[in-house]
């Protein structure tokens, strides 16, 4: 149960599996991202992030980041 004022944490991983029928690679996620050039392996990692966020938001699902919407709460995750 959550606490009042407080959003329950949704991974990105766990909404493409449930809405998307999808499983989303997160292989890359901790990798060294200061590193040049980029792996191939980061680029795709971060392009499909990226897909996966529009295609919830082109289905409606932005809902699910507390009202914000999609794109608030990946420029500004912290809010």
């Amino acid at each position: 149960r959550e606490a009042r004022g407080e959003r329950k944490s949704v991974s990105l991983k766990s909404l493409t599996l449930k809405y998307l029928d999808s499983t989303l690679n997160k292989k890359y996620q901790c990798s060294d991202w200061t590193l040049r050039p980029l792996r191939r392996g980061q680029l795709r990692y971060a392009v499909a992030d990226a897909l996966v966020l529009l295609r919830l938001h082109d289905g409606g699902f932005e809902g699910f980041f507390g009202g914000a919407g999609v794109w608030c709460a990946v420029l500004n995750p912290h809010a």
